[in-house]
């Protein structure tokens, strides 16, 4: 899966400013304070990798402790695991009924 414009949704914990682009015409020395993330921001991935290991947590999966990426569900029906490279999602689970499960729940937070 792909997640649709992923650094936009980590919400940001600390204020940030940033100059206005030279298309907008503003007062001299009026920056803009940030409420999300933007793209080339320093802290979109961290602040995403978090919303998403907390969103991931929420739904029963453990973040494994030696890979940061690598999320696993021991769930009735099988194990499930998930790993998570930039804005790619790979779900693997004994079946289609999990990995759809995992799939609507992330569509229902993310635009996949």
């Amino acid at each position: 899966m792909d997640v649709n414009n992923v650094f936009l949704h980590g919400h940001l914990n600390e204020d940030l400013y940033m100059t206005p682009p030279e298309r907008y015409s503003v007062e001299p020395g009026l920056v803009w304070k940030l409420e999300h993330s933007v793209y080339g921001l320093k802290q979109a991935s961290r602040q995403l990798n978090a919303e998403l290991t907390l969103k991931l947590t929420d739904f029963g999966f453990q973040q494994s402790t030696h890979d940061h990426c690598l999320f696993m569900k021991d769930a009735s029906d099988g194990f499930m695991a998930l790993l998570v490279y930039v804005d790619d999602i790979l779900v693997t689970a004994p079946n289609m009924i999990l990995i759809q499960a995992v799939k609507d729940y992330l569509h229902s937070l993310f635009t996949i």
